[in-house]
């Protein structure tokens, strides 16, 4: 083989040696977390609490909450909004880089703890799931393996963050057993705001 042609085959190698470590970086970095099973959130039909046919849908507060479908950050399963009717919810939307929100996940794990009957959607914005993952498990909780959410969602395309009309990070809405947005706040809460809005959203059911 003519020597120009092994310069130019050793330059290719080279080249396709250093993308890989590159890739191979970003991989260990987060930045290409493992995203098998988890696929795109999308909005469902809203179904309206019994008896209340005139209910508006939308994130607001008085309305019902817009029901979604997205992946588990384990890549496990598909979970939906709607199947939480029964129980209040706090929906939280955070992300590894927003600052307020590893403050505020601590008191959520507090809040968690304290009212057993309240489900937390963690829903994290655009992140790969492994750098999510991996910042849950350093949140300084007081117990090991545990999370502040009952179910931590991934959004890798942020569909959901504008479609609930988000301003600031984090973002927080309280609903009550049927689905009604009873809070939203934008910005982090301290532990009492979250008790202050958790006891509405038990005490204001329709």
């Amino acid at each position: 083989m003519p020597s120009g042609m092994l310069r130019r085959l050793a330059a290719i190698m080279g080249i396709m040696a250093l993308v890989m470590g590159v890739l191979g970086l970003l991989q260990v970095s987060g930045y290409l977390g493992t995203q098998q099973g988890i696929r795109n959130a999308k909005l469902l039909f809203t179904p309206l609490p019994e008896g209340a046919p005139t209910l508006k849908v939308g994130p607001g507060q008085g309305e019902v909450a817009p029901n979604f479908e997205a992946s588990t950050l384990d890549g496990t399963k598909r979970v939906t909004l709607a199947e939480f009717r029964g129980r209040p919810v706090l929906l939280n939307f955070w992300a590894s880089w927003c600052e307020p929100c590893a403050r505020e996940l601590v008191d959520i794990y507090r809040l968690r703890q304290a009212h057993p009957d309240l489900i937390v959607i963690g829903i994290n914005r655009a992140e790969p799931a492994e750098r999510a993952r991996r910042f849950l498990e350093k949140l300084a909780l007081p117990t090991e393996n545990t999370s502040p959410f009952t179910v931590a969602l991934a959004d890798p395309d942020d569909t959901l963050f504008p479609a609930y009309h988000g301003i600031g990070m984090p973002l927080s809405l309280f609903l009550n057993a049927n689905g009604i947005v009873v809070a939203v706040h934008n910005g982090a809460l301290t532990y009492d705001d979250m008790e202050e809005l958790y006891s509405q959203a038990v005490g204001r059911q329709q």
